[in-house]
Parts: C-alpha cells; structure tokens; sequence
C-alpha cells in the first residue's frame, strides 16, 4: 500500500547538532591535549612529567577497558542465548586490534620522519613541545572528520523531502513519549549502511533529533511495521547511542594525539642515536609503561566501538519490541530485505538473522 505523505522541503542539519559534534570530535580532545601541555610546562621536568602522563592515563586505560569487557560480555551472551557462535567475541579478535596498532605505529611513524626530516626537528625538545605537535597533526585529521561528517549528514538530510504521515506519528506520540525526543520524520534516500537496513537517527540537536527512513519502506511496509521500525529508532535516542558515539569519537582522537607523542618521542630519541638501555631508567620506565596504557586503551576502543555497533541496533530492538511485540518486530526485520532494490551483504543478512533470533528466541519464552 502506498502511503501518502505531506510533501515539503528537505530539513537541514541544526546549528545544535554541528555544535556538538564539535564540541566531542574536537574541543574536547583539544581541552584535554593543551590541559597536558600546560600541567608538563608547570612541572618543567621531564620525569616527572612522563609520572604525571602515566598517571591520567591510568584512567582511560580502565575506562576503555570497562566498556571492552561489558561489550564482550553483553555480545558473547546474546550470542550463546541464540546459538549464533559465530558472533561470540573471540580474544583472536583482540589480538588483531593489537597487531592494527603496531601497523599505525610503522604508518605514523614513517610519516612523522618525513616531517622531522623536511623541517629538520631534531634538537632536544622538552617533552611537551612534542606533544603540542602531536595535537596539530591529531587534530588536522580530526578536523577531515568532522567536515567530512557534517557534509554527509547534510546531503543525506537534503534528500528528506516527504514527511511520515501525521495518522502514524499522531498514534507514535499518543502511545509512546519518548518518541517526543524526535522533531521529525521523513522520508529519505538512505543508503545501505553497513549492519542495518536503511533507518537511522541522524542528528543530535536539542529538541530536533530527526529520523530518517528509506522511502520503500513508505511503499512496502505496513502501517504497524512502519511504526515498528520507528520505534526501533526512538530506541536508538532512548539510549542515548548518538552522544555516546559522538563521546567515543572525541577520546579515539584524544588517544590519537598520545599515540603520536609516543611515536615522536620515541623517534626523536631514535634520531639522536640514543635507546631505552641508555637513558635514565626511570625515564625508561615511564615511557613504556605510557607505551602500554595508550597503546592498549587504543585497541580496547577500537574493539568496543566495533562490538557497539552490534549491541546498539539489539538494545534498540529491545525498546521496539517491549512497545509492540518480539513477534511483530522480528516479522517486520525479516520483511526488510526484500523492501530494498539492491543486494544485501552477507553481514547485514547475518546480522539480521541474529537479531531475529533474539527476538524469536524471547517471544517463545513469553508463550
């Protein structure tokens, strides 16, 4: 059945929106760098800066740690409930993380000797100079990001020009008050993602969340699984997921300004001929010691975010299907793939299957 819709101009991205992924993906990882470099011109020696270094850094490292064992836990046991063994967390997997960011140190490592050589920054620096370097470079790419994400986020929003009808958010509202966290709905040319299929939550403004859904789903759907699927997006504002992702995107950068500053470090102490055996001990031990805390926590990360992705779009699942049923809900996901025009990966259909699982496997133990 073909739903009519109020056809109107496509919404843009609010002014609040672009402020927070501002304030997240840069400000905050900014704040933090030159809080450092300000604390290390303070102390103005260098091992009790590298002590003062380890010692904040103990808490991102417990931090990220954390979020890596509940994201493992919460993952592994969804996956055993189901019996979907190929989505149990393995250590293998974190074993690849580890190897990915010895493979960032030789790719940092042999960009930052072009630079060192091009400018010739090889006399002793203290420590902090260092890592005012590194929050230029961290930065700068950080900076690509953040463009590059508020340009998308603007073409896919400008494609949203038809409007759910006003019968199927009127009966959303009137049942489900979360679902005033939303100021819009529309219909857009949203593009497979890579876990999901076509829906999605798109900006985090105060009071202008907008949900954006394929326009197939406008032309194929039902009005109770169209409502199905909306509530699996209020689900995603519900739990907050947008701000924690914009959170999880500033500490990466973050820890990408001290993943530099260890490589600088250790190149220009490479330069000047000298190696761990030959400095102070302490300074020795220090160093590596930050080796391993922002090294480790980068990997912890790095394999969170991508167990996130998985537990977001489940958790979402569960706000959807407590408002209109397992049954409903896991009928509709199996429905989605056919709405789409264009193939579906083996991991969105793997994935799909793994979330209809769950919902099949809880609406069974209602019964």
């Amino acid at each position: 059945m073909f739903r009519e819709s109020d056809r109107s101009l496509g919404v843009s991205l609010p002014i609040s929106d672009v402020m927070l992924l501002t304030l997240y993906f840069f400000f905050y990882p900014l704040f933090a760098g030159l809080s450092f470099i300000f604390l290390g011109v303070l102390l103005n020696n260098e091992i009790h800066y590298l002590l003062f270094l380890d010692l904040i850094l103990i808490f991102p490292f417990l931090f990220t740690g954390l979020l890596f064992y509940q994201s493992f836990k919460n993952l592994r046991d969804y996956a055993l409930e189901v019996k979907y063994f190929h989505f149990i967390p393995s250590w293998y997997e974190m074993g690849l993380h580890l190897i990915r960011q010895v493979y960032y140190v030789i790719f940092v490592g042999f960009i930052l000797t072009i630079i060192l050589r091009v400018f010739n920054i090889i006399e002793i620096l203290e420590p902090w100079d260092y890592l005012g370097l590194s929050i230029i470079i961290s930065l700068g790419v950080q900076s690509y990001f953040l463009v590059k994400s508020i340009i998308n986020k603007q073409e896919l929003l400008s494609t949203a020009q038809e409007a759910v009808s006003s019968e199927i958010i009127d009966q959303v509202e009137l049942n489900h008050p979360k679902s005033q966290m939303i100021s819009e709905y529309r219909f857009a040319d949203v593009q497979l993602p890579s876990l999901f299929l076509s829906a999605g939550v798109m900006s985090y403004g105060w009071k202008r969340n907008i949900c954006l859904i394929s326009r197939y789903f406008n032309w194929k759907l039902t009005d109770e699984e169209l409502i199905a699927v909306i509530l699996h997006e209020i689900g995603h504002i519900a739990n907050n997921h947008i701000k924690k992702s914009y959170l999880i995107g500033g500490t990466e950068a973050f820890l990408r300004i001290m993943r530099i500053f260890c490589v600088f470090t250790g190149l220009i102490l490479l330069m000047q001929e000298q190696t761990i055996f030959t400095l102070d001990p302490i300074f020795s031990l220090l160093f590596i010691n930050l080796i391993f805390l922002v090294f480790l926590s980068s990997a912890f990360l790095s394999i969170f975010h991508y167990y996130r992705i998985f537990l977001a779009e489940i958790r979402a699942d569960d706000y959807s299907a407590m408002a209109i049923g397992n049954t409903v809900l896991a009928d509709t996901l199996r429905k989605l793939p056919s709405t789409i025009p264009s193939p579906v990966s083996y991991n969105q259909s793997s994935f799909l299957g793994f979330r209809v699982a769950i919902l099949r496997q809880r609406a069974k133990k209602e019964k």
